[in-house]
């Protein structure tokens, strides 16, 4: 169980209780992780119109690209809000996604395998084309969960995303609203 625990040591039928502690922490809860370049981890918003698309730190993802992105940054945090520094392998989970117009890119994602001591998780969100950009009213909205592995077990976050991206009515935009029970 999560939380404070004593240490008890056993040896040849006797026990004892130490006054030691030591703490457990369960994977609870994506947090905003704040950053320079994404304060209260909210980075800017993009609109690059055959330009390229590039990390926080400045990791080239796509060229010729047409469209809106912004990244996010969180950290993985225990039931108290401390920061997990435990190696972890990251996966979304997607659900009630919608599509304005057909033909928009799938929701997809990759797995990622955090080492031991990261510094944060960043998760870019992109709508667009490579050689055309988006109309008027071409945009999607999605609900994101998470589940978090660490030594085999899988862990489900209460943080839940809604993301909205894409030109809606003509503003390009990429939104979240997210809760964290």
């Amino acid at each position: 169980t999560a939380g404070n625990h004593t240490v008890q040591v056993g040896n040849k039928g006797q026990t004892s209780i130490s006054g030691n502690f030591f703490f457990v922490q369960l994977p609870s809860k994506l947090l905003p992780f704040n950053h320079p370049l994404a304060p209260n981890g909210i980075g800017p918003l993009n609109t690059p119109v055959n330009g390229e698309v590039r990390l926080l730190e400045g990791q080239l993802v796509f060229t010729n690209f047409c469209g809106v992105y912004r990244s996010y940054l969180f950290f993985l945090a225990d039931q108290e809000g401390q920061k997990i520094l435990a190696p972890f392998t990251l996966d979304e989970i997607f659900s009630n996604v919608f599509h304005s117009v057909p033909g928009l890119a799938p929701v997809t994602y990759e797995p990622v395998n955090f080492p031991a001591n990261h510094v944060a998780i960043e998760d870019l969100q992109t709508l667009g084309f490579m050689g055309g950009c988006l109309n008027s009213g071409e945009f999607q909205t999605f609900t994101q969960k998470f589940k978090i592995t660490i030594n085999g077990t899988p862990y489900f976050p209460t943080t839940t995303i809604n993301i909205k991206r894409g030109n809606e009515g003509g503003v390009l935009k990429v939104d979240r609203t997210i809760t964290t029970p």
